[in-house]
């Protein structure tokens, strides 16, 4: 079957996907004039004819706040049952109102069933508007939805270009892209098939396809590289993993993973090597002499990007050790790797109190107190009576003192 355009994400979402908050985009196979911006508008399903930002050629839009779910079930549901429960609100009849709810609850798959007709009705007169190229919908459709299916297929060839070359005007178009581009990019870099390995890849070369797969991965990386500490569980966190996730796809091809690795730039080798992905593969491992490799590594990123080097140092560091939320517990056998990536970063002219402290804490889970000592006090010195510094001598100074007895 042939379908007029890519629609990532085509068919109904599952109830659970259907949240608060839902984000789409069209990519037009051409620029879109004025007059016709407002003809693409018209019409928009409610649950996502808000928060519009153009480009010449793409348009994203979604959501009103937190309004997505609900607006589905208001618009769609039936309409005695909407009714319903706002006259039980205006009266102020709270357990009527509860009740209503949970029936308009019920109600919500026929809802969905109505929202994406309208989206689909909507999309095929958008169409013939103005040609689309690309719509990425709204998340939790079938994964073999054919539609979906046969635009996973084509994708590359149908975006790799318009992406890599489109010059946004103005700096919220710029802003929209990123997200765009994001979005994109794990669909762009993709494992090579086998047969389309050549000789020249397995040696490490970067071949034209990879060369824009490259520019992708560090374009998202570069975008998500962290001016401090970086909390977890934060969007912070989120971005530099998923950054770290899409360098995976490219370095694990069966290939040379060291010369691969060597061919993303400096600032997007330390994203990967700090992120989970390349703990779950473990990659710093692969390396012949990883505190090396990192250390060299650190004095390659550019002077304005050196601001990310302490925080991910930590990040690799406490990800290596799974001293991290998303393990239960830390592995003993690791701390040596550790704390030479922590270490790293003491010298760095960035490094602040906390990374001391931190340093300080796995040298004494390391059995090195004496160390441990030394470090706690190296901060003092540098940072002053810092209250995370006071604590980490006072636990060093203690462990000390135990392994004197």
């Amino acid at each position: 079957m042939s379908f007029p355009f890519l629609w990532i994400n085509h068919g109904t979402p599952d109830l659970e996907s259907v949240d608060k908050c839902a984000e789409v985009f069209l990519w037009f196979a051409r620029p879109v004039a004025e007059h016709e911006r407002a003809k693409v508008m018209q019409g928009c399903p409610e649950p996502l004819a808000y928060v519009w930002g153009w480009g010449e050629s793409f348009c994203y839009f979604g959501s009103r706040g937190d309004s997505y779910d609900s607006t589905v079930l208001y618009r769609y549901a039936p309409r005695a049952l909407v009714q319903a429960h706002e006259s039980a609100v205006a009266a102020r009849d709270f357990v009527a109102a509860r009740a209503a709810m949970t029936k308009l609850f019920d109600a919500m798959p026929a809802a969905i069933d109505g929202f994406v007709a309208d989206l689909e009705r909507w999309i095929t007169g958008v169409h013939e508007v103005v040609a689309i190229a690309l719509f990425w919908g709204v998340r939790g459709t079938p994964e073999d939805d054919p539609w979906h299916q046969d635009s996973l297929a084509r994708f590359g060839d149908a975006m790799r270009g318009r992406l890599s070359t489109y010059a946004p005007a103005a700096k919220s178009e710029r802003q929209t892209l990123g997200w765009i581009k994001s979005r994109c990019a794990p669909l762009l870099v993709r494992t090579k098939p086998a047969d389309r390995r050549s000789k020249s890849n397995a040696r490490g070369r970067v071949d034209a396809q990879d060369a824009a797969m490259i520019a992708m991965i560090d374009e998202q990386a570069i975008r998500s590289l962290p001016r401090r500490y970086v909390s977890r569980l934060s969007h912070t966190e989120r971005a530099l993993l998923e950054a770290g996730s899409l360098a995976h796809e490219y370095l694990f091809d069966g290939t040379d993973f060291e010369a691969r690795l060597r061919a993303l730039a400096p600032a997007t080798q330390l994203v990967f090597l700090a992120s989970y992905a390349a703990e779950k593969s473990r990659a710093i491992e692969r390396l012949s002499d990883p505190t090396e490799y990192v250390r060299a590594l650190c004095e390659r990123v550019p002077e304005e990007q050196q601001r990310a080097v302490v925080p991910l140092l930590v990040m690799m560091a406490s990800a290596t050790l799974h001293d991290t939320p998303a393990f239960e517990r830390i592995v003993a056998a690791r701390l040596t790797r550790a704390v030479k990536l922590v270490l790293l970063a003491l010298p760095h002219p960035r490094c602040r109190a906390g990374t001391f402290a931190r340093a300080s804490r796995y040298l004494r889970w390391a059995r090195r107190p004496g160390d441990a000592l030394r470090v706690a006090r190296d901060g003092v010195a540098r940072f002053g009576e810092r209250p995370v510094l006071l604590r980490a001598l006072a636990r060093a100074e203690r462990a000390a003192e135990r392994a004197r007895r």
